[in-house]
């Protein structure tokens, strides 16, 4: 059976006052133990000890957040508060790098990696190939000048196609606008 309260000033027993509040009746009795809640004495029909409604739910209340309060931030210390805020500033400083990437300002270093192994892996492999693609013009070649000439044309080939490795290299997208895709 629901009773309307004729007022916020109501006075109720222990149980009660458990019953609003979702906590056990031996729980009112520490939190008067504690100095939390109030009990006023009452007339006989309420044998004893009652509680003022309004306040002792503002009391709870209050008791509750600065219990809450304590635990999240350890002891008074605001450790919760230092963790949310070193959190905060990693989150944005993330983001930033983000923002850095996305506007050509930062590379990542896995392509950075890969890019430049390709590129020592395709310089190498020309430099160590030029004796056998030289062989067959420096075999009856008797003038030194002549020899010199080859070998520098041959170097320098080999170094127009690093230099074909550019900045280009390290984009993200490639010309069509589609997204590169590497060997990691």
């Amino acid at each position: 059976m629901l009773k309307m309260l004729s007022s916020t000033d109501v006075i109720c027993t222990r149980r009660q006052l458990a019953t609003i509040l979702g906590i056990t009746s031996r729980r009112i009795d520490t939190l008067t133990a504690e100095a939390v809640l109030k009990p006023i004495r009452c007339s006989s029909a309420l044998r004893g000890k009652g509680f003022r409604l309004a306040e002792s739910v503002q009391n709870y209340q209050t008791y509750n957040r600065a219990c809450l309060a304590k635990q999240f931030s350890r002891n008074g210390d605001g450790e919760y508060e230092k963790a949310r805020s070193r959190r905060m500033t990693a989150i944005a400083g993330a983001e930033e790098l983000h923002l850095q990437q996305v506007r050509g300002e930062l590379l990542n270093r896995a392509r950075v990696v890969h890019i430049m192994t390709s590129l020592l892996t395709q310089t190498k492999n020309h430099m160590l190939g030029l004796p056998a693609r030289l062989t067959r013009q420096l075999i009856m070649q008797r003038d030194p000048q002549k020899v010199r000439q080859i070998l520098d044309k041959g170097v320098r080939n080999c170094l127009i196609e690093a230099s074909k490795f550019g900045s280009h290299s390290f984009d993200e997208h490639g010309t069509s606008g589609d997204r590169k895709t590497h060997d990691s």
